[in-house]
């Protein structure tokens, strides 16, 4: 045996790797994707969007209820959303919100009183953010727009996944 830059034993011809094996160390698994079965909107204030169809919420992160994600632990995250429009007289705009501040947000405006029946307006966003343990994520509706979704299509949706932690033996 001999000592290794860091003061680790190791097998002579045998092996580079420090000996004993070092222990793998723990992975946080965080990931959500929910969903709305039914349109929302107007209403006369922004609103924070509520969900009611859970697809995952793997290590329990999302609130159902409250419809905010908030971070279990420091690290780097990956966000996405989605909503759509039917309306000839509402827009759609949903906002993605960070502890209270905005940052990216979809619209969709194709406004016209003459065509009852416009056709579907999609929009989507994704983000990628670093946030500090119980930092809230959460998706906001314009006051006085909508957002078109169904049962089969599921048309307004919010996903979530840690990258990476900002500690990986936390």
């Amino acid at each position: 045996m001999e000592m290794n830059e860091g003061g680790q034993a190791r097998r002579l011809g045998v092996d580079p790797y420090p000996y004993p094996p070092q222990p793998t160390p723990p992975t946080h698994k965080v990931a959500f994707s929910v969903a709305r079965t039914t349109s929302i909107g107007p209403l006369p204030n922004d609103t924070i969007l509520p969900f009611d169809f859970m697809f995952s919420n793997a290590g329990g992160a999302f609130d159902m209820e409250t419809g905010i994600f908030t971070a279990p632990v420091s690290g780097t995250y990956f966000f996405s959303f989605r909503g759509q429009k039917r309306s000839a007289q509402y827009l759609m705009y949903l906002g993605l919100w960070k502890n209270g501040e905005e940052l990216a947000g979809v619209y969709e405006d194709n406004l016209d009183p003459q065509n009852p029946n416009p056709s579907p307006g999609n929009a989507s966003n994704n983000l990628i953010l670093h946030l500090f343990e119980r930092d809230q994520v959460y998706l906001m509706i314009s006051d006085n727009a909508i957002a078109f979704s169904t049962v089969f299509g599921k048309y307004v949706g919010f996903s979530g996944f840690l990258l990476f932690p900002d500690n990986p033996y936390a």
